[in-house]
């Protein structure tokens, strides 16, 4: 069998499945973009427009109707029946990173198969030899390439790198495309042998990429594809450089850069750096550069040139603001206010060639910026917090310290102008019910602290240019996230220099200042510090938990025999429910103290105790032969991919002979449904505990549709009361299996047919949608207290509770469906809290679920689901109840 054959056999399953994924959108975005106007954009495809051919097609630049440029992939439909667009679109929509382009529109017919993509500024083939792309844009492109090679490194090779398939937007952010003939690069051991057997390792790893990116480095760096044989680059490099762009580098970069270059291209694939240890010696490069522009931008102002780079004139800063309007305020803390706003600034890497030329002819760039507004309680403190940030800032250049960009002191304003921070501070996250994105996990926790531990040290570090600095204030409002959670301090205004000839571990102070709470007790009393660890000790330890977080989660194995003995065989008393792959028993098996289940037989008086405990125990049985067992591998490596307090996690496996089991961790004794049979059950559930168990469903189904690894295959497609589990605390969550038996096969069918989503009825489309639409239906069951397939609905209509429910509500008549005894607590004294519902927060918990049942289009995402159950939550004014 030919070793492309074989690739196609490994990916034709994902594609099968995948492929419906697409489908619905395919036909809606061909409706809106014709290939009349595909041929009109390429002016019908003129040779002129061409940017780029290969063996699968061609690829043009276009204008859409607005003028943005467009780059549109033309596959030959002599090539293969439309799998490499199928793989060029599912790998695109399977990745999330702001390097790798996002997917924008196709057209799929028989003869015209084709992509298009949004690109301000094409193709980076276009800009090679134009002098006006900067030195500084040549490294963050090349390091924006390499970090998008870093992140799909993980599982996918994208065999195809070059300039044509680097995409730039308005930013000038490079975005790789063209992931039509990448392959999978499987991430487990058992993956990687099969792999192995028919793959010329040699050249299908992700070396193979690592090389072909050195050659873009060269072809960045120069202008234009340079000379390469096997003995390596057949040129003088200094002799093809761009003199102008030559002018903008010190020596050190340079060789740097093309000490990279060069380590890419070497002959010996195993010789060759990963892109991860790539993306970090770009990142020294370009903080050399940058450090090297500093030291040219500081020159200039000495020479009177630019002496008021840093300050920005007071009517830019009201015109951003719109005079420091409301909708441009984010927040408040201390003695400042700080909006949100977009400023111009120049471009520094336009000085070596502005000799000669006006202030306004310098090049710009636009930003979005916090503005600091000092208030007008002008004492001594705020004077003094605002010349120290200016001070400070300006002299520390560091990816986990806040970028100062400006200040303003005109008018007796106090203004500081700093790099945005889209994810809000620390704090923010912390408190509950403050952000809408959901909790922080451990590994992303343990990062933060990293970033911050990292921010300190280089304050604490002496530098050429840069005093010791002690910030004086670290708590968690003064740690700022980016939109990819990077972590950086923040609010210098307490912070001290410390002078060069005293010992690290002293400083001296007349005024003890900072938040108590997060204050050195022993510095309170004596000004002085403990024996603590140093913060190089401090990151070390990080570095240590998050290696150890980031492993591969190591599951129990029991033995088949134990399993059998636990479930008497797999007889009927155990068994629970049947899923899509297998049938789910409830057993008992011995668990150890430290987590993991352990075989019964060969122990001896030395180990530690064990105790019986209770989980669920999946055998699988609708898969046969090595693709099942594949399937089975693939199920395991999804599940340990994600961990979220409400959804069931995965704890163990058994693999013996042709058997496949999944143990899943301990479960409650019942599921929402048990609950949902009975009134009585339902009536311990106010209307407070019954948001909280709607807000904790909606949280795990979010994290399965955004925070995971490859989302697209984590769609629940069974979202059901039955797979809602409570525990002995009313915790919610959720199932990947029945845990409750169904009363008949009548009720099996109905129990499936009223949650599921009409559109996927009919089109047999699987998306996040789907899942939207079946939450919302377990939403009105929990207003109701009753099934959605009871007989009271099923009577009226045969799609149960949901068809109902929003006829009701657009009739006004929704509270006749409520649940009598939510009903009566709302009768109840206003100060019980067990009360029901009040105007606000019902409507605003209706509203939501209503839309849930909505057209697949008008439905919400989860995450906005999540913000209106939050308010309604806030909307029920009796003493707030913790979320769990």
């Amino acid at each position: 069998m030919r070793s492309d054959e074989v690739r196609m056999s490994l990916d034709d399953e994902e594609l099968s499945v995948d492929k419906l994924m697409i489908l619905a959108m395919s036909i809606a975005l061909s409706e809106r973009y014709t290939l009349e106007k595909i041929l009109s954009a390429t002016n019908n495809f003129s040779h002129e427009n061409l940017i780029a051919e290969g063996a699968l097609g061609k690829v043009y630049r276009g204008l859409n109707n607005d003028n943005n440029n467009l780059v549109i992939q033309k596959f030959d439909c002599k090539c293969g029946q439309g799998d490499e667009l199928q793989r060029e679109i599912l790998t695109i929509k399977s990745l999330k990173h702001k390097n790798i382009v996002s997917f924008y529109k196709h057209f799929d017919e028989i003869n015209d198969k084709i992509v298009i993509y949004e690109a301000f500024h094409g193709t980076l083939n276009q800009h090679l030899s134009d002098p006006t792309l900067t030195w500084s844009q040549r490294l963050q492109i090349c390091l924006g390439v390499a970090r998008g090679l870093n992140y799909i490194h993980y599982d996918i090779i994208h065999c195809d790198i070059n300039s044509s398939k680097i995409i730039l937007d308005g930013n000038w952010e490079p975005k790789i495309y063209g992931f039509e003939i990448s392959t999978k690069y499987p991430r487990s051991l058992r993956h990687r042998l099969l792999f192995s057997r028919y793959f010329d390792t040699n050249n299908l790893t992700p070396k193979y990429d690592v090389y072909s990116f050195g050659v873009l480095m060269l072809e960045v760096l120069c202008g234009r594809k340079p000379v390469i044989t096997n003995a390596g680059v057949d040129e003088e490099l200094a002799e093809i450089i761009d003199p102008n762009l030559r002018k903008q580098m010190s020596a050190q970069t340079l060789a740097l850069f093309t000490n990279i270059a060069y380590k890419c291209l070497n002959q010996q694939h195993v010789q060759r750096p990963t892109m991860d240890q790539i993306v970090k010696e770009l990142e020294e490069v370009l903080e050399l550069h940058w450090e090297h522009a500093d030291l040219d931008l500081s020159k200039a102002a000495d020479e009177g040139t630019s002496s008021n780079n840093w300050k920005i004139p007071l009517r830019e800063i009201r015109r951003a603001t719109n005079g420091f309007s409301k909708a441009c305020f984010v927040g408040s803390g201390g003695y400042a206010d700080v909006y949100k706003a977009k400023l111009d600034f120049f471009n520094i890497d336009g000085l070596s060639s502005m000799e000669g030329k006006s202030k306004d002819e310098m090049p710009k760039i636009s930003k979005t910026v916090a503005i600091k507004r000092i208030s007008s309680r002008v004492d001594e403190q705020g004077k003094q917090g605002f010349l120290t940030e200016i001070e400070l800032l300006t002299s520390c250049k560091h990816p986990n310290i806040v970028s100062l960009l400006g200040f303003c002191d005109e008018a007796g304003e106090m203004i500081l102008v700093y790099e945005y921070a889209f994810k809000g501070s620390l704090g923010d996250y912390l408190v509950s019910g403050d952000k809408t994105t959901g909790i922080l996990s451990w590994a992303e926790r343990i990062q933060i602290c990293l970033d911050i531990a990292h921010g300190i040290s280089y304050l604490h570090t002496d530098m050429e240019g840069k005093p010791r600095i002690i910030h004086r204030d670290i708590k968690s409002d003064n740690i700022l996230l980016d939109e990819n959670l990077n972590a950086k301090l923040a609010d210098f205004g307490l912070s001290k220099s410390h002078p060069m000839n005293q010992q690290p571990s002293t400083i001296y102070s007349k005024n003890i200042a900072g938040t108590t709470l997060y204050m050195d007790p022993e510095y309170m009393a004596t000004e002085t510090q403990a024996k603590r660890p140093t913060i190089e000790v401090v990151i070390k330890e990080l570095e240590k938990a998050l290696e150890l977080q980031g492993e591969t989660v190591v599951l129990s194995r029991p033995r088949f025999s134990d399993l059998v003995l636990a479930t008497e065989n797999f007889v009927e008393k155990y068994y629970v429910g049947l899923d899509t792959i297998g049938m789910v028993y409830k057993a008992e098996l011995d668990h150890f103290g430290n987590n993991r289940l352990l075989e019964t037989e060969g122990k001896n008086s030395g180990e530690p105790s064990k105790k019986r405990i209770s989980v669920a125990i999946k055998r699988i049985t609708s898969r046969e032969g090595e693709q099942g067992k594949q399937e089975f591998v693939e199920e395991i490596e999804m599940r340990t991919s994600y961990k979220h307090p409400n959804i069931v996690s995965l704890i163990g496996f058994c693999d013996e002979g042709d058997e496949m089991i999944l143990v899943y961790e301990p479960v409650s004794e019942r599921s929402l449904d048990d609950y949902l049979k009975s009134a009585d059950k339902m009536d311990i559930f106010t209307w407070i505990h019954r948001l909280y168990m709607c807000l904790e469903i909606a949280q795990g189904l979010n994290h399965l549709h955004t925070k995971v690894v490859n989302p697209q295959r984590l769609i629940h497609i069974d979202i059901k009361s039955a797979n809602i589990l409570l525990d002995k605390n009313r915790g919610v969550k959720i199932a990947y299996f029945v845990i409750s038996k169904l009363h008949s096969v009548l009720n099996q069918d109905i129990g499936m047919k009223v949650y599921e989503d009409p559109e996927y009825e009919t089109t047999g489309k699987l998306k996040r949608e789907s899942d939207v639409y079946s939450f919302g239906v377990v939403l009105f069951e929990i207003f109701c207290g009753k099934l959605a397939y009871d007989l009271v609905y099923t009577k009226e209509n045969e799609k149960g509770l949901s068809p109902i429910a929003r006829q009701c509500f657009d009739d006004g008549t929704i509270e006749s469906i409520m649940d009598p005894k939510l009903k009566e607590e709302t009768n109840e004294d206003i100060s019980s809290s067990n009360r029901g519902p009040n105007r606000d927060s019902l409507d605003t918990f209706l509203k939501i679920a209503y839309q849930c049942l909505g057209e697949a289009a008008k439905r919400p995402t989860m995450e906005i689901v999540i913000m209106e159950l939050k308010r309604a939550i806030n909307f029920h004014d009796t003493k707030p109840v913790e979320s769990r």
